[in-house]
């Protein structure tokens, strides 16, 4: 199912790309003198004067775009899995019995729920708990993990784990790590979130994927441990799953339930997906790109005089390259948005997950489709050409001038801007106070943002 990607952040597009007020009209006539512009620059080169307007050689134009481009390939994720072993190492520190329900509920993301998942996804045995050592705690997730007699640790030393991740100098398997991220000691906070940071970048640097997935999870709070989530103030009511001094009910409150990966080359796919499927947040650097294949334009507002073929031309080893056309210069555009045609697939949904928590910038090239070897793809600034971005860098609107003027090629890339994901406002603590949010989280993500990554998505369309 085709489906829409605009749900995803970008609100820095929002103020830079708007026309602010400039009239379609002065768009047409940049626009001319832009084409203008390129068709003398082909005559000095020692191209035809004339455009070709020809659809047949236009379309063969259009199946080379993206082939001779010398631009860097996109970092897709393989389409097929290493299957690598994957080591589980979770939290046993008592302050995980509150994720437990007595009840046995399966909502998706209870915890149950996910170590259910990640047995069934990725079978990892044996499993490893940490807290006042790492030690092997059983040889099944689900079996050993959904018993809350198992989480009596009075510590949650998760630095502890780090020694076995950085013995992987080969990479060879990969490493999930589980729990509530809490501390009772800031410092041991800091220090912990600031470890894992550099053993990430490490991981990266040898070619391993890191992902940080996040849920809001039911929780009761344990009274007997002082380092987990505890509610903001006790409610008549509401209990503790250790009994705590409170009559019984049914409420939960929320706790942050976090999932560290260190994820093998060759099954950043699989591992992704497994965390997609049950946590309601994903970060993943470096960030999956979507492969041109499943980009397409799709018609927002349609509008007399353009039409819009979102797959004129079909490049099996690439992908579409979308046509915008008009008989005559139109005085409204004709507004469209770029769709992932396999955004909701089960095989793609850690990739959806992953692009959708990031803030994204779009960088648009021109250059004329019938395009002499000497000639290359320009950034196109501001409104000067006959496509300019809507809302967001997903939404388009395209504008046409004369159908038998010179047929433009564009080039959209969006790109990760390299800000902290929005989720983490949630999830990342102000106060080591902070009975809820998780304290020195941020300080993992400080390694990963303020710096522009990568494309993660390409896009091909000629307009005339």
């Amino acid at each position: 199912m085709t489906t829409v990607i605009q749900t995803f952040r970008s609100p820095a597009l929002q103020t830079v790309w708007r026309l602010t007020g400039r009239s379609w009209l002065g768009l047409r006539t940049r626009a001319a003198v832009l084409l203008a512009g390129m068709v003398l620059s082909t005559a000095k080169c020692g191209g035809d004067d004339e455009p070709i307007i020809d659809e047949e050689r236009n379309r063969v134009a259009a199946e080379s775009l993206g082939v001779a481009d010398r631009q860097p390939p996109l970092h897709l994720w393989a389409d097929s899995d290493a299957n690598k072993p994957v080591k589980l190492y979770v939290d046993l520190s008592q302050s995980m019995r509150g994720f437990l329900d007595e009840e046995f509920r399966t909502d998706p993301v209870r915890y149950r729920a996910v170590i259910d998942i990640i047995d069934a996804r990725l079978h990892p045995t044996p499993i490893y708990g940490f807290g006042s050592t790492v030690r092997v705690a059983g040889e099944g997730a689900l079996g050993t993990l959904g018993n809350r007699e198992i989480y009596r640790d009075g510590n949650t030393q998760l630095e502890d784990v780090f020694p076995h991740i950085t013995a992987d100098s080969g990479l060879a398997a990969s490493h999930l790590i589980i729990g509530d991220g809490r501390r009772a000691d800031p410092n041991r906070a800091d220090e912990q979130y600031g470890r894992m940071r550099q053993l990430a970048e490490g991981w990266i640097r040898r070619g391993g994927t890191f992902a940080v997935a996040a849920s809001q999870a039911p929780f009761r709070p344990v009274a007997s441990d002082p380092s987990g989530c505890r509610a903001r103030e006790q409610r008549r009511g509401k209990r503790t799953v250790d009994g705590g001094s409170e009559a019984a009910g049914d409420d939960d409150t929320t706790c942050p339930l976090y999932a560290f990966a260190f994820i093998a080359p060759g099954d950043e796919r699989r591992v992704a997906n497994a965390l997609a499927e049950r946590f309601e947040h994903l970060f993943v650097t470096p960030a999956p790109a979507a492969a041109e294949r499943a980009v397409v334009f799709r018609t927002v507002t349609p509008t007399d005089g353009i039409t819009l073929d979102s797959a004129w031309v079909d490049r099996p080893s690439l992908g579409y390259v979308a046509r915008s056309r008009g008989e005559d210069a139109t005085a409204a555009p004709l507004d469209a948005e770029i769709v992932l045609t396999d955004a909701e697939s089960a095989e793609q949904r850690g990739r959806t997950a992953a692009l959708r928590g990031e803030d994204v910038s779009a960088t648009l090239y021109g250059r004329r489709l019938h395009a002499t070897p000497e000639e290359t793809w320009q950034p196109v600034v501001g409104s000067d050409a006959l496509i300019a971005a809507g809302k967001d860098p997903f939404h388009w609107r395209f504008a046409t001038i004369d159908p038998d003027a010179e047929r433009i090629a564009y080039r959209i890339e969006l790109a990760p801007t390299g800000a902290s994901p929005a989720w983490l406002r949630g999830f990342d603590a102000d106060s080591a106070n902070d009975a809820l949010r998780t304290y020195g989280l941020g300080r993992l993500f400080q390694g990963f943002t303020g710096k522009q990554g990568p494309p993660v998505l390409r896009a091909y369309v000629v307009v005339n």
